[in-house]
């Protein structure tokens, strides 16, 4: 068994952010390479990074309001009384999932681009849930200005991504006019003896090389990039193409960024999705993801699929899961 896992690579990526920068071209490449050959790297350097750990904890600060606030915010398939079934507080399982935590997803401002003739097409224009009450005061504006801010750097990290892989990064980056992403909170409560990171007959996942329980089963985002931010506890770790597992620092100031499945088809399949989970953490966590994704008007070709708009693929992929099966139309399913 080893001893230790080794970490990604952390990248300074200021000057993608710097059109006059020297090292510009310099740290496109490394970050190009990170994704290629990691999966993903920690980013450190980036507008508002000076103050980023501060904003994320006042974020988080959803998690402290009384359960009944939260459960108001809850979508359909956790109580037939709301109007949203996708994008909405999501309380921790009460059997075995993939992960076991509690969430809440903060989506844009506007939400545009979806085929009006699209069967399904209301769950992916749902709003977000805000809580009747503030859990403390400018909450709500300052989870809109943090979503603003991290789809300027993803935007930036997709702009440094592709031109690193010498790729011409306008027609990607046409791709992602409307500021389509999902703002997600997370808190990870202490997992019960009997709970196993698994999900269907998917074989389940006990624990990791280094014998640590794991807390989230392994498994590729259906998005372009996944932008994650934790607390000093860590407990991510990404799998790289050849195999090795990694564990991701949670540096002060940092983020880490990893690849979701979508980015094979913008690449040619240079770069592949990220398997990543999270491992060996005792007590309570608490991350915070941003998980950036195409226009839903967007035409995509999915490595090994036909080329259809981002809409109608998350749908599909929305009807593999058991409890979003029963919302997605058969016509879209199939």
């Amino acid at each position: 068994m080893t001893e230790r896992f080794e970490t990604v690579t952390t990248i300074d990526i200021a000057a993608l952010f710097d059109s006059q920068a020297r090292s510009r071209t310099e740290t496109a490449h490394a970050v190009a390479h990170a994704l290629v050959t990691q999966g993903g790297f920690v980013a450190t350097g980036f507008p508002g990074g000076g103050d980023i750990d501060g904003r994320m904890r006042r974020l988080l600060a959803f998690f402290d309001l009384p359960m009944e606030q939260k459960m108001d915010c809850t979508t359909r398939r956790h109580d037939p009384r709301q109007a949203n079934i996708n994008r909405g507080y999501v309380p921790t399982p009460r059997k075995r999932g993939w992960a076991y935590n509690e969430v809440f997803d903060i989506g844009p401002a506007v939400i545009e681009g979806v085929d009006p003739s699209l069967a399904g097409r209301a769950i992916l224009e749902e709003p977000t849930q805000w809580p009747a009450q503030e859990p403390h005061a400018n909450w709500q504006s300052q989870s809109r200005a943090l979503f603003d801010d991290m789809v300027g750097l993803c935007l930036g990290v997709l702009e440094g991504m592709m031109t690193g892989l010498d790729l011409d990064p306008l027609p990607a980056l046409a791709m992602c006019r409307r500021n389509n992403a999902t703002l997600r909170l997370l808190h990870y409560p202490p997992v019960p003896d009997d709970f196993i990171a698994g999900e269907g007959a998917a074989s389940p996942q006990r624990n990791d090389e280094l014998g640590r329980r794991i807390m989230t089963h392994s498994h590729i985002d259906m998005n372009l990039h996944s932008l994650l931010w934790q607390e000093p506890v860590g407990g991510l770790q990404m799998q790289a193409p050849d195999g090795t597992w990694r564990e991701v620092p949670a540096d002060r100031g940092g983020i880490s960024v990893h690849n979701g499945a979508m980015i094979e088809a913008l690449t040619g399949g240079r770069v592949k999705g990220t398997p990543h989970r999270v491992a060996g953490v005792a007590g309570d966590r608490c991350s915070v993801g941003m998980f950036h994704e195409p226009d839903y008007d967007a035409v995509m070709t999915p490595a090994g699929g036909v080329a259809e708009t981002y809409a109608r693929t998350l749908l599909r992929q929305y009807a593999t899961y058991d409890d979003f099966a029963p919302f997605v139309p058969a016509e879209v399913a199939a």
